[in-house]
């Protein structure tokens, strides 16, 4: 430019001037620029292991919050109630003492070995932080689960670093080559964090032996399905909505609210938060951020968390080899099932299962002894009557009940259903009596009939009396039936006996009442003279010695009437009658289960004593 770079025809002061009012202006479009704006930000972490802190022992939970400002509060929303909780004066730690065992509801403990830990006694606290005052925002707020102690199923298959409880009172024998651990003492329980895998051997009082192995998930050879060993169980597992529901949800075929996070606990395998090989862990140590669902995710994942996402063999059955003989029962039991399905509110099945009589049906030692009753009041007696089980397998010594792989068969049953999966509640496909041959059953009631279907020996019959079947005709002998309405009730026994309330599995106690009737019978009820009467007519029988003199009413499990109380056609009829009582009265709730059955047992029944039995013998089973 002509004169030192000046503007053409500007005089050099004037073009001073026009520069610092451009340098001025651009300086105040730099201050007027909105600063940064740091977006509050709350963690709060546990001092120690948040995945099994201990039951009775000081936490500490620490929150940060960036920037330092404002004020942070406390307070405890799920779980039994923290003891000696203590807050800094800055809010910023809490210390308390978590849910000693009997607080978490682990109560008494019967069973020597590994004890069985469920979601509602792993003493599980939430807690939550309020940070109020953060700059430019409401309250800002923050929760963290901490757990007195993992999941266990009570199996002795232990996961790596998992600290497993056991009862009895046990001393170390033999432990795995270079491992370190100990077993703890905590009052009349101890515990024990495998830190290799390998072989354990226990000694208990007498001299009893535990033993037990340790692995992790991630190295355990998924090799079940091998030619020669479980082949056909392995296929069928294959098209079980339980072993696929972390994949489907992945997916977005169980619907846009699926949360990965919120169902790994129960949909993969392992526990989260801890270093056992599971899918948690696989996921923190390949550096995996959190799932998103999409058709894709579960195909992108790396091989070593696929292997372990889903609930395969391992879930229930633990890491490593599968237990010593005399422990091999114990799979049986709801404990293995109460893992995920013992969280009330959201799963109530295990809760409800125990509140029935059915949690209890071999408490009696010699029911589980005698193989004919063990049949119908044992896991273990019903899976070998069904021939499910080898009769050679030992029997569990302990009481399980009538656990829930009786009518649950966890591995399938029979084809898959068009969509590809066995049936949702994955139910048992069970064999009957020829009695029941050619009657139409909803599956679930298969299951009941199996044992409540009896109409030979008359010790369980709701099921024969809720089907009208098993009554003859007292003159002719002829077979009756006398179907009832309720037979054409579509979901069968379990329209009144599984519940109608929101809480997923509360059905499982199995327990009906006058409310359950109220859909159908509103302002309806039963004739509370029908078995009444049905007492009165077998009283008058017992009496005259032609039947047991105890009523019938009071225990399902009594002899069975002989076909045949006396010669000729009197003796006939009066047997026929007396096996049509009995079928009425083994059922405390004939009246309510076939009201029309009941009602022509009764009156067939009054009928034929009149013309054959006028007034009651004077002595003897005959006349």
């Amino acid at each position: 430019m002509p004169g030192g770079g000046a503007l053409t025809g500007f005089p050099r002061s004037l073009c001073a001037v026009l520069c610092l009012v451009v340098l001025t202006g651009c300086g105040e479009r730099r201050d007027k620029t909105p600063p940064k704006v740091v977006k509050p930000k709350l963690e709060l972490t546990v001092v120690g292991d948040r995945a099994q802190h201990g039951y009775d022992s000081l936490i500490e939970v620490r929150a940060q919050r960036t920037p330092s400002v404002g004020t942070l509060s406390w307070r405890q929303v799920k779980g039994p109630k923290l003891r000696e909780l203590k807050v800094s004066e800055e809010g910023t730690v809490l210390i308390a003492r978590m849910p000693s065992r009997v607080a978490a509801g682990l109560h008494q403990v019967s069973k020597n070995g590994v004890v069985a830990i469920s979601p509602t006694t792993q003493g599980k606290v939430t807690l939550q932080a309020t940070w109020r005052g953060a700059p430019g925002n409401g309250p800002v707020q923050e929760r963290i689960d901490v757990m007195a102690a993992a999941r266990s199923r009570g199996l002795t298959s232990l996961p790596m670093n998992q600290r497993s409880y056991l009862a009895g009172g046990w001393k170390i024998l033999q432990r795995p080559e270079g491992s370190q651990a100990e077993l703890h003492s905590h009052g009349d329980l101890q515990s024990l964090s495998p830190d290799r895998s390998g072989s354990w051997t226990l000694e208990g009082q007498a001299g009893r032996m535990l033993r037990l192995r340790s692995h992790d998930y991630q190295t355990t050879p998924l090799d079940c399905g091998r030619s020669g060993c479980h082949r056909e169980i392995a296929e069928s597992v294959s098209h079980s909505q339980m072993t696929s529901v972390f994949h489907r949800g992945l997916g977005r075929l169980l619907g846009r609210d699926y949360d990965p996070s919120c169902t790994m606990a129960c949909h993969t395998t392992g526990e989260p938060g801890i270093d056992d090989g599971g899918f948690e862990h696989m996921m923190r140590s390949l550096g995996v951020p959190t799932l998103r669902p999409h058709p894709d995710t579960w195909y992108n994942l790396p091989r070593e968390l696929r292997r372990v996402g889903g609930v395969g063999c391992l879930a229930c059955h633990g890491p490593g080899a599968i237990g010593e003989r005399s422990e091999r029962a114990d799979i049986l039991r709801t404990d293995v099932c109460a893992v995920c399905h013992d969280g009330p509110p959201r799963y109530g099945h295990v809760e409800a299962w125990r509140s029935s009589t059915m949690a209890q049906a071999d408490r009696d030692p010699r029911t589980r002894a005698n193989p004919e009753c063990a049949s119908c009041h044992s896991t273990h007696g019903f899976l070998v009557s069904q021939g499910l089980r080898s009769a050679d397998r030992p029997h569990p010594e302990e009481s399980q009940g009538l656990s829930c792989v009786t009518c649950h068969a966890p591995h399938g049953t029979g084809p898959p259903a068009a969509d590809g999966f066995h049936s949702e509640p994955l139910l048992r496909d069970v064999r009957l009596a020829e009695a029941w041959d050619g009657v139409v059953l909803p599956k679930a009631d298969k299951l009941c009939v199996s044992c409540h279907g009896d109409t030979k020996q008359m010790r369980a019959t709701s099921a024969a009396v809720w089907y009208g079947l098993g009554a003859v005709d007292p003159i002719s002998g002829d077979s009756v039936e006398k179907i009832g309405v309720h037979r054409r009730v579509e979901n069968g026994c379990r329209s009144c006996h599984e519940g109608r309330g929101r809480v997923r599995g509360e059905g499982h106690s199995f327990k009906a009442s006058a409310r359950s009737c109220s859909g159908c019978h509103e302002g309806r009820s039963v004739n509370p003279k029908l078995m009444e009467t049905a007492g009165v007519l077998w009283s008058r029988l017992a009496s005259g010695g032609w039947v047991p003199e105890s009523e019938p009413g009071q225990s399902p499990h009594r002899p069975p009437v002989p076909k045949k109380l006396a010669p000729g056609e009197r003796g006939a009829v009066i047997s026929r009658v007396a096996r049509n009582l009995q079928l009425l009265m083994a059922d405390a709730a004939a009246a309510v289960h076939n009201p029309q059955f009941a009602e022509w047992v009764v009156s067939s029944s009054e009928f034929a004593l009149s013309k054959h039995l006028p007034t009651p013998p004077t002595g003897g089973v005959t006349p």
